[in-house]
């Protein structure tokens, strides 16, 4: 699912890998009502609920140009092999 983005493929604290993600979503089962999957995303969540709605699309798009130059560029690379 992410193999577009070598950046979201090489994981982070805020980009679990899947083991992880699927174990701690597991784990919240039957916890809580409502759940973001991972820890971080809650705090991302909670830091998101606190900012303007003009800087989450200023952000959001930022993060989507970055990702969608990036496959861009991945395409040409396999093109170009």
């Amino acid at each position: 699912m992410n193999q577009y983005s070598t950046t979201l493929m090489e994981g982070g604290v805020f980009i679990p890998n899947a083991e992880s993600y699927a174990k701690f979503a597991v784990f919240s089962l039957g916890k809580t009502k409502r759940t973001t999957g991972y820890w971080s995303h809650g705090i991302q969540y909670c830091v998101a609920q606190f900012a303007p709605e003009w800087a989450r699309t200023i952000i959001g798009g930022t993060m989507n140009k970055v990702f969608r130059k990036e496959y861009y560029a991945q395409q040409k690379a396999t093109k170009a092999k």
